[in-house]
């Protein structure tokens, strides 16, 4: 049976009897868009250094198809693919109702998930995160204790940017995109970015 209710994810009731409720923590409006709130999710929940470099190769992927449309799905799946921990994705559809639950793992292709697998992984660790972008407009995240995530290794120990950088210059390093700490920043994100692409072409 499929999971219907984000509720259902988890049991409020303790040994004791005692109404429990998980963490929660706003990560992004949906106003934002995919890309935006997939750096925003990194800032949340990696550290500095890590959550730049995440932010990097998001932008870095979103240049490389750019011109195509964008999902908070595929955002945030590609975000999870990087993080050295278990993650429950749910999209929330009209009136609260979740339209689809997948497990990304480290090393493995997301999964679609049944109602009790949901609540097991949930109840494990994994950390939940909602998107909603029909109803409340917010992407926000759940757990029994909200804890700093990190990156694979493999990801975490990448030269970026480059020892060597080559000078960013098109329409990605011109391009002025106001996503969580200024134009500037954002500016300097995108360069790295672009001169990563351009020494390695890492997709």
């Amino acid at each position: 049976m499929a999971l219907v209710w984000l509720e259902d994810l988890w049991d409020t009731r303790n040994a004791s009897g005692e109404n429990k409720w998980p963490e929660s923590r706003l990560v992004a409006q949906t106003t934002l868009d995919p890309v935006q709130a997939a750096c925003a999710f990194a800032a949340c929940f990696l550290d500095e250094p890590q959550a730049a470099l995440a932010q990097d190769l998001v932008l870095a992927r979103k240049e490389k198809h750019r011109g195509e449309f964008l999902t908070f799905r595929a955002e945030f799946v590609h975000v999870a693919s990087m993080i050295d921990a278990r993650l429950l994705l749910l999209i929330i559809g009209q009136g609260g109702q979740v339209k689809s639950v997948e497990l990304c793992a480290p090393g493995e292709t997301p999964r679609v998930l049944t109602e009790k697998e949901a609540q097991e992984a949930f109840a494990s660790g994994a950390l939940a995160i909602a998107i909603d972008f029909e109803s409340a407009r917010t992407i926000r995240a759940y757990a029994w204790t909200l804890s700093p995530l990190r990156l694979m290794g493999s990801i975490a120990s990448r030269d970026f940017p480059p020892e060597t950088p080559k000078e960013a210059s098109g329409p990605l390093a011109d391009a002025v995109v106001n996503v969580w700490k200024g134009n500037a920043e954002t500016r300097k994100r995108i360069e790295r970015a672009h001169a990563r692409l351009l020494v390695t072409g890492l997709w």
